[in-house]
């Protein structure tokens, strides 16, 4: 990794999110990959828990869904559009 690379993920690393889920409040859909090793559905657990009027979805994937299962995501994001309409 370059310079670049290692900083953006000491950053990452050392930056939490958590006390801004909580502001959020759009309808909020989120997709989590029920055998996620990067990213563990534990993580995805706190978005839940944290960010009000969300719909939490635990898919049968792994990390990066989108491109291993995008048909799977499409449909799951087609709905959650359809019913927040």
């Amino acid at each position: 990794a370059n310079n670049y690379q290692r900083e953006t993920i000491n950053n990452a690393l050392n930056y939490s999110v958590k006390p801004l889920l909580e502001k959020i409040t759009k309808p909020t859909l989120i997709l989590w990959g029920k055998f996620d090793k990067t990213t563990p559905i534990y993580l995805g657990e706190i978005f839940k828990n944290k960010i009000p009027n969300n719909t939490f979805i635990k898919l049968p994937t792994k990390h990066s869904p989108v491109y291993t299962h995008p048909k799977l995501i499409f449909d799951k994001v087609d709905s959650f559009i359809k019913r927040k309409e």
